[in-house]
């Protein structure tokens, strides 16, 4: 087993939800890198880059908190 694989920073799966995810992706924002990430977040969709992807989400999820999940506008 390598290094890389024993000691590197898990996969997951970004969810808005997660206060824990969100505190790491306000950092990346903030820091603009991935490199003080404890995480690695998971690529869903392989055409765009993670930050257009963590950013949807977030922007879907702040939209379901305001209006719930029903609302007929959500993206």
């Amino acid at each position: 087993m390598s290094k890389i694989i024993q000691f590197g920073r898990p996969y997951v799966s970004f969810d808005p939800a997660n206060p824990e995810h969100r505190a790491i992706f306000n950092s990346v924002l903030i820091n603009k890198t991935w490199g003080r990430s404890p995480v690695r977040f998971w690529l869903d969709d392989e055409q765009t880059d993670l930050m257009y992807q963590c950013t949807k989400k977030m922007a879907r999820w702040y939209m379901e908190q305001e209006f719930g999940a029903e609302n007929k506008y959500a993206l």
